[in-house]
């Protein structure tokens, strides 16, 4: 079994939560963007990018996280600070 790479990117870091997603599995997986399996063989991109999105007045919104497999990798996107964590070890490959 492969030993777990976790790789943590913030939502800064790019417009909205679903790109930061793909760059974060493009460096997991070392390799381009272009090349991560479309977002929606998982979850909605639009969805996502709704759910962690400041609400309409403008305030960051209340805690809360989802988990998601895309690319033989679990993805967990935080709202607190719109981090997106990988981790290479999935149930899948255990």
């Amino acid at each position: 079994m492969s030993t777990p790479v976790e790789n943590t990117q913030t939502h800064s870091r790019a417009p909205n939560i679903s790109e930061a997603v793909v760059q974060a599995l493009a460096a997991v997986k070392e390799t381009d963007p272009i090349s991560v399996d479309p977002l929606y063989n998982a979850i909605d991109p639009e969805a996502l990018d709704m759910l962690f999105a400041p609400t309409l007045n403008g305030e960051q919104r209340p805690g809360g996280a989802i988990t998601f497999e895309l690319m033989n990798c679990l993805v967990t996107v935080t709202v607190e600070a719109g981090d997106v964590h990988i981790d290479t070890d999935t149930r899948s490959e255990r």
